[in-house]
């Protein structure tokens, strides 16, 4: 779950106590307030095991963007190389997409030796 909302986005009910204030709930939302700078927002929860996660602020702000990486769960290089790989197999047709990834994977190991 973190790794799709974030590692500072998930709580469990205890960290919830004592991080915001509930205001309301209608499932599978809840509103409140956080705490820390009395920012009032919403989030998510799930009810076995329950968690409360992707808290998202009433003005629309963000408290620190992920990277597109963070939201796709591209953790490593190749998670990232795969994920190239299918979005040309998706979005092109056949022919170029396979062109498109030879010379992906051509660059990818010319920039491995350097």
């Amino acid at each position: 779950m973190e790794g799709k909302y974030g590692k500072n986005n998930v709580w469990n009910v205890h960290e919830l106590q004592k991080d915001f204030h509930v205001l309301g709930f209608l499932a599978p939302y809840i509103a409140c307030e956080r705490k820390s700078d009395k920012v009032i927002g919403s989030m998510e929860f799930q009810h076995h095991p329950r968690f409360y996660f992707n808290f998202q602020r009433a003005d629309g702000k963000f408290d620190s963007p992920r990277t597109i990486g963070e939201v796709l769960g591209l953790k490593t290089k190749e998670d990232i190389d795969n994920w190239v790989i299918e979005w040309a197999r998706r979005v092109f047709p056949k022919d170029i997409a396979e062109k498109q990834i030879e010379l992906f994977l051509k660059e990818n190991e010319e920039n491995k030796n350097k």
